[in-house]
């Protein structure tokens, strides 16, 4: 049993290796078969192991099936690896899995939303960050991932989301529940911040160039009481 989980442990590390290698065939290789290993477990081995994690018996309300403790992890790496490969459907297919056997992992609504954006589908995944926040104020006090991180992530978005829409109804091409097919970029917050800095370090320097390029008056420089004297010298002549 063990052993068992030692080999998902070593798939898990060797797949996201591959991952990180943009190797996303290889990756996506390796975790279908972690995939497929963690539901060759019977639910006795399952809960033993769960226990082992101190973790409880079942992952959501649902109680008629028992899940390997890692089972949405790979879920979550195989719909990443399908999203990078441009499968978006496919990858959409497992994080709507991810949902049903945790539907109070915020984590999961990020995935959710972050295909359906680049799917073109704002509306929907508008809908997924409503709930994602919803279940945060239903269930508080109970088993709830609610890190301030994704609570930031997921509220950043939205806020994107909705803008999106707004200047969208506004041009009146697109509104809540319809679903264009143009892809929409999900936008990492760290990432955004980064090439904000660049923005404004580059606009900086643009700056600066475009001021060293113009002609230089050294005559506005010169203190005011030598002017008359430079003036009655050109006078002069």
């Amino acid at each position: 049993m063990n052993g068992g989980d030692e080999v998902v442990d070593k798939a898990l590390e060797l797949g996201t290796t591959f991952f990180r290698n943009e190797n996303y065939p290889k990756a996506k290789e390796i975790f279908k078969k972690a995939f497929k290993l963690v539901r060759s477990y019977n639910d006795k081995q399952l809960l033993r192991l769960r226990e082992t994690y101190g973790l409880a018996k079942y992952s959501s309300d649902n109680h008629s099936r028992v899940y390997h403790p890692k089972y949405v992890r790979i879920l979550d790496n195989l719909a990443a690896t399908y999203e990078k490969t441009g499968e978006l459907d496919t990858a959409l297919k497992y994080a709507q899995r991810m949902l049903a056997v945790e539907p109070s992992n915020l984590k999961c609504y990020i995935r959710f939303g972050k295909i359906l954006q680049k799917q073109g589908k704002d509306g929907d995944a508008l809908d997924s960050y409503d709930r994602a926040l919803g279940t945060i104020e239903d269930k508080q006090g109970n088993h709830v991932d609610a890190s301030e991180r994704f609570v930031a992530i997921i509220e950043q978005q939205k806020a994107i989301v909705k803008e999106r829409l707004r200047q969208s109804t506004f041009s009146g091409v697109h509104d809540k529940n319809s679903n264009t097919r143009s892809k929409r970029s999900f936008i990492d917050p760290i990432q955004e911040r980064k090439q904000l800095s660049k923005r404004l370090k580059r606009s900086h320097c643009e700056k600066e160039s475009e001021l060293a390029k113009q002609p230089k008056d050294y005559v506005d420089e010169l203190p005011f009481e030598v002017l008359p004297l430079i003036y009655r010298l050109f006078s002069n002549k």
